[in-house]
């Protein structure tokens, strides 16, 4: 009645709290069923707790049954806060299993018999219409001529057992007191004689609790919980989550619209997700949470800049960003002409690394020196060596100078500069003398302070 059990240690001759199995026995006691109880014994011990079972099992079976009673309601007041949490969680749209199959599983099929003729009549997944198409071959890329989506042919006669690929998919609602990110995977399965009839198969794995401005606050994921059974549980937001991964994949458009007009205004996610048709809901929004002037970047055409963000490779960027700054010339630290060059050619972290750079010294770099040094893999951090002597375009001519000379690849070059100089300074030879630092035969005046 109390749920409560007391074992003896013959050992330590005491009672515990302990259960039998948790006591030290013999390595083969649990292992072999010829453990024994006396039959008077075992005949009181089924009647007290009114089971068939026999021997040691009675006793084992009861307090793990006690065990497993006690971890429940631990794990329950756990589990009952996220339930609660979760009971906000709004039913999917009436057409949402359509637009799985159609939009959020990206592969499509054209199914023909093959014949020796050259049209042969064809039946596309996506529209669901009888097309034409002209000597298509099995396995291979296309286009539907009637919907223009990018299709695989399949020859009926070869085709078996087949899965798509199971793609990620983004579902984004209004819920109470904010906004809910759904991420759901599916694929499809095609049967051997009936590829008209696939069987879809999607499942919802994550839910991510956002305010009303789309701030992601809290994450669940859908898996076993303390080999308990399946269920919702607790997770981190993928910003503080060890080993999330991008999900990029489609969005459902319908909710997007109508969030981007109030909740996710001013995020300029529908704007990206319009430019990439693949997006992961929850890293965009932590990352404009963040990084909030990443908006700026989207809705003025800086694409190059706003992936390099997602990819988080823009924090290579020497030179400092002024966050707070609303202008966005005043925020990259550059002036207005230089953002319009910025943006004329490619927009980039590099290129605006160079900006800053030229702003910076106020000495101008035309573009096309800019670009050699980045297509030749030199950011201004690289020449800090010399350019207290040597101004960019000097360096730009000398270094394409020797390269001529030598043969060799510009970081090649570079690097024999450098080392040449680090030498000199070790050889108490004046580095300051123009004749010293600007060699004309660089090759073999590195060579001669090599031999010293």
């Amino acid at each position: 009645k109390n749920c409560k059990y007391l074992t003896f240690n013959p050992k330590l001759e005491k009672w515990q709290t302990a259960s039998i199995v948790n006591l030290e026995w013999p390595t083969y006691f649990f292992q072999s069923d010829k453990v024994y109880v006396p039959r008077e014994s075992n005949k009181t011990l089924q009647k007290y707790f009114n089971t068939e079972q026999k021997g040691a099992k009675i006793l084992t079976s009861y307090q793990k049954t006690i065990i497993e009673e006690r971890l429940n309601n631990k794990y329950r007041k756990q589990t009952d806060a996220w339930d609660e949490d979760l009971k906000r969680t709004p039913k999917l749209p009436k057409d949402f299993k359509d637009w799985v199959n159609k939009e959020g599983i990206q592969e499509h099929f054209i199914f023909y018999n093959y014949s020796r003729k050259k049209l042969k009549e064809g039946f596309c997944t996506y529209c669901e219409h009888n097309v034409l198409i002209e000597n298509p071959l099995h396995k291979t890329k296309g286009v539907c001529p009637h919907c223009n989506k990018p299709i695989e042919y399949k020859a009926l006669g070869r085709v078996g057992r087949f899965y798509t690929k199971e793609f990620p998919m983004h579902l984004i609602q209004r819920c109470k007191d904010g906004v809910m990110i759904r991420m759901f995977w599916a694929h499809r399965t095609y049967y051997r004689g009936a590829p008209f009839a696939p069987k879809l198969n999607f499942e919802e794995g994550r839910r991510i609790i956002c305010d009303n401005t789309g701030r992601p606050l809290r994450a669940y994921y859908y898996g076993d919980f303390k080999r308990r059974g399946y269920r919702w549980i607790a997770n981190g937001i993928c910003t503080s989550a060890p080993y999330y991964y991008s999900r990029e994949g489609r969005i459902y458009e319908k909710t997007l619209k109508s969030l981007s007009k109030k909740e996710l205004k001013g995020t300029a996610i529908l704007e990206w997700y319009t430019l990439n048709k693949v997006l992961d809901a929850e890293i965009y929004l932590s990352t404009y949470k963040k990084l909030p002037y990443i908006e700026k970047f989207i809705k003025a055409g800086f694409i190059k800049l706003a992936k390099e963000i997602f990819s988080r490779t823009f924090y290579s960027i020497n030179y400092a960003i002024k966050s707070d700054e609303n202008n966005l010339a005043k925020l990259l630290c550059i002036d207005s002409a230089k953002l319009k060059e910025l943006k004329e050619n490619g927009g980039d972290s590099k290129y605006l690394i160079w900006l800053q750079f030229e702003k910076q010294s106020c000495k101008p770099i035309s573009a096309d020196i800019k670009k050699w040094f980045i297509q030749n893999g030199l950011m201004p951090r690289n020449l800090n060596f010399i350019t207290d002597k040597m101004s960019i375009i000097q360096i730009y001519n000398y270094l394409n100078k020797q390269m001529c000379a030598t043969r060799m690849t510009c970081k090649e070059v570079l690097e024999m500069w450098q080392d040449y100089l680090e030498m000199a300074i070790n050889l108490n030879i004046d580095i300051n003398d123009e004749i010293i630092y600007r060699a004309n035969k660089l090759r073999q005046r590195h060579a001669e302070l090599i031999k010293r």
